[in-house]
């Protein structure tokens, strides 16, 4: 089984731009909902540890999650944050142009927030989660408890200090291949294991191949393979050639 660990994004539905009222159907975003959607797509058995808001836009993403056959038993809910929604790709491509683009969709969720300590602090809660709801090392810890038989675990936020050494050892627990997405120098001197696979992600991913290079390499991992025939499978499957 794979496990994909980071911050989790519900894409808004093309014809709204604020958090889903009850029966908003809304997509999977975030770099660790990608990952873990690509590689359920693969037919891998697939779990996500993350965290959504305890509302009605974190029960539309879960529902998101089951039609892409992404397992959320571990996905823990804040009743004191709301789930982070961002434009779908179309629009989002659109609002890098502009800032007054992106004030659109954020003051959409400010004004669905309704949050008792007014629009300004709604407003700088919500930019601050606006990448997604962060675990925490204990949340990981936790969840890793509930999940067996692991064979892969993708780390995708290791930045929350703590989380590379919970899913370490997570990894090293279940016997799993542990593969890290940051700055490897950085991960190393925080003491990521010296047989992790460590990624630096792009600047950006609009064609999404990053992300299909991450869900094949951990789909081949969980066939058995081993990361030097993991890397040459993936590589192979979204036609990268080395330079």
């Amino acid at each position: 089984m794979i496990v994909v660990i980071g911050r989790l994004l519900a894409v808004a539905d093309q014809g709204s731009m604020a958090t889903g009222t009850e029966g908003t159907r809304v997509g999977v975003g975030g770099l660790a909902g990608r990952i873990a959607v690509a590689a359920a797509a693969d037919g891998s058995r697939v779990e996500l540890i993350a965290k959504l808001g305890d509302d009605s836009t974190g029960d539309a993403t879960l529902f998101a999650l089951t039609r892409a056959s992404v397992g959320h038993a571990a996905i823990l809910r804040d009743p004191s944050r709301p789930t982070p929604v961002i434009a779908p790709a179309p629009v989002a491509a659109r609002s890098a142009d502009t800032d007054d683009a992106d004030d659109e969709w954020l003051d959409a969720i400010v004004a669905e927030a309704e949050a008792e300590d007014g629009d300004d602090a709604a407003r700088a809660d919500l930019e601050l989660d606006a990448a997604g709801l962060a675990l925490e090392p204990g949340d990981l810890e936790l969840a890793l408890r509930y999940l067996t038989d692991l064979s892969v675990v993708v780390l995708a936020d290791p930045a929350v200090p703590g989380l590379v050494a919970a899913a370490a050892d997570g990894a090293a627990f279940a016997g799993a291949a542990l593969v890290i997405i940051g700055d490897p120098e950085a991960l190393l001197a925080e003491g990521a294991p010296q047989d992790a696979t460590i990624l630096s992600a792009p600047a950006s991913d609009a064609d999404g191949i990053f992300t299909t290079l991450i869900a094949e390499y951990a789909v081949a991992l969980d066939a058995g393979k081993t990361p030097a025939e993991a890397w040459a499978t993936a590589t192979r499957r979204i036609g990268a050639q080395r330079a």
